[in-house]
């Protein structure tokens, strides 16, 4: 990492020296008892966790994803209030500005991209959706993707600069799936994938170029530790290594070697975080966020599927 900025005091206070943004993940919104704009800056390779500079919007339940340049945090909810809003956060300078719109106004969506574009799937707005929106990050713009091939929310999305899965999810209120959506970002179309090992919702995703790590979220009952990780090319799953703490509504972003599994909820919510070890299978308890909540999202300035 090159050179050093020093935030501006934030609603954490003074802050230390962060490095710029290159190998650090961004946990984003999400809903304390009230809903956030806050973000926390996680770096890697020293497990140092401070304040980020704040969304332009409070909101939970929305998606995340992006490049080596930029992360797009877009959609979701204030209660009744469904958002098409994008908050397009800078790693380089730490900053904030407004991005282009999403096609619908949308919640509890998966996100994964590759250097080019992202991809945000589903929806829990009414009536659930299979919608997806394409992000282009260079000219900043939007347009309708292929839907998936189930209408679900609350997916877990992981993905290699080739394709991304859409894993789980919940076709209804009162129902999980084991469903998988492997989306083509060349050709823009979308197959059926090996279903996971466990139906579940709300699951963190993240990984490297070879493989996903789905971990945690909302079995048909109570919430889970488990993970397990999809592998690309064989479209193959294993069972892997068991996060610390169960919990569910929590986010996951990492680089080549790690995946930061951060916050969530196990009654009430939790600044923990789970460090997940791609080439031992291993889990160990990470730093924790600055602000426990649900149902936030993550992008990586250094993305696992990046060379």
């Amino acid at each position: 990492m090159s050179g050093t900025l020093f935030l501006l005091l934030g609603q954490y206070g003074s802050a230390p020296p962060v490095p710029r943004l290159v190998d650090a993940a961004v946990f984003g919104g999400g809903s304390t008892s009230t809903f956030v704009a806050v973000t926390d800056i996680y770096t890697y390779s020293t497990n140092v966790d401070i304040a980020g500079t704040n969304l332009l919007l409070a909101r939970w339940a929305l998606g995340a994803t992006g490049n080596t340049v930029v992360g797009i945090f877009g959609g979701g909810n204030s209660g009744a209030t469904y958002y098409n809003n994008t908050d397009q956060y800078n790693y380089s300078a730490n900053t904030v500005a407004g991005g282009a719109n999403l096609v619908i106004s949308s919640a509890y969506r998966g996100a994964c991209g590759n250097a080019t574009l992202g991809i945000f799937g589903g929806s829990g707005s009414s009536p659930i959706v299979a919608t997806t929106d394409q992000y282009m990050y260079s000219g900043n713009s939007v347009v309708p993707g292929t839907n998936l091939g189930t209408a679900r929310y609350g997916i877990g999305a992981a993905g290699n600069s080739i394709l991304g899965a859409f894993r789980g999810g919940r076709p209804t209120a009162s129902s999980v799936t084991t469903i998988s959506d492997i989306y083509s970002y060349s050709t823009s179309t979308v197959t059926s994938g090996t279903v996971m090992k466990t139906a579940r919702s709300y699951m963190g995703a993240c990984g490297t170029s070879a493989y996903g790590i789905f971990g945690g979220g909302s079995p048909a009952s109570g919430v889970t530790a488990i993970t397990e990780q999809y592998t690309y090319a064989t479209d193959t799953a294993v069972v892997g290594t068991a996060l610390k703490k169960s919990r569910t509504e929590l986010a996951a972003a990492g680089n080549q070697t790690v995946g930061i599994f951060g916050s969530g909820t196990v009654a009430p919510v939790t600044t923990y975080t789970d460090i997940y070890t791609y080439s031992s299978s291993s889990t160990v308890a990470g730093t924790v966020l600055k602000v426990a909540r649900a149902l936030l999202a993550a992008a990586s300035g250094n993305p696992g599927w990046s060379s």
